[in-house]
């Protein structure tokens, strides 16, 4: 087994935990008293689940040194922890005060998980990949509790989102 192989498979096994918790938080809610921006929010971890497979798919060629290694588990550890704030062991009485509450930690995490994914960019390639709208959208999530404002953010890191899968297909 190579280098890469290995870290692949602990990078599948952990992504296919975190997407199985997003998906069984999906599956118990009750979308008459789930509030929607909780349920916008695991919709776009799934996403950014599956699109860091496939970006990390893509680096299979390079050999990973100590640094990088110890960025990507940065990377995974922040990912884990904003999945396992967002996704709770047991369905909570009410969904909208649940994500009110664990909002800061949630934001944080997500915030560490794009800082410490510019820090691996930088390292595997040596070029700052500019994750301006991610990191801006998180913020204002983060800073804000307007609802209006949560939605924007929401919406906003969304469209990054979107954008960033069509340009990584015409690539």
């Amino acid at each position: 087994m190579t280098q890469f192989e290995f870290i692949l498979t602990l990078f599948s096994i952990l992504i296919a935990l975190m997407v199985g918790r997003v998906i069984n938080t999906l599956s118990s809610l009750s979308f008459a008293t789930a509030d929607r921006k909780h349920i916008g929010w695991l919709f776009a971890l799934l996403l950014n689940l599956m699109v860091a497979y496939w970006v990390f798919w893509e680096a299979r060629n390079d050999v990973m040194t100590f640094a990088e290694y110890l960025a990507f588990l940065t990377t995974a550890g922040c990912v884990i922890y904003a999945v396992s704030v967002l996704t709770p062991a047991s369905t909570p009485r009410d969904w909208s005060a649940y994500f009110w509450r664990v909002r800061a930690r949630f934001f944080s995490a997500y915030l560490a998980f794009w800082a410490s994914d510019a820090l691996f960019d930088y390292l595997l390639d040596g070029t700052v990949k500019p994750a301006i709208a991610p990191i801006a959208s998180l913020l204002l999530g983060a800073l804000s509790r307007d609802n209006r404002a949560q939605w924007a953010a929401l919406l906003l890191f969304l469209l990054v989102q979107v954008v960033f899968i069509v340009l990584l297909l015409m690539s």
